[in-house]
């Protein structure tokens, strides 16, 4: 959903931008929520 808004359905130019825009971001949810799990895991 969030790549939809992110471009213009006349304009498909930024698709490739959109997606990595994305993309990068979950990736560095996934890695922040990884290292707090085993941050956490250490700790108890």
């Amino acid at each position: 959903m969030l790549e939809h808004r992110l471009i213009n359905p006349r304009d498909l130019s930024k698709i490739d931008l959109a997606f990595f825009n994305v993309n990068s971001a979950i990736s560095v949810m996934v890695l922040v929520s990884i290292l707090a799990g085993e941050f956490g895991r250490r700790l108890a």
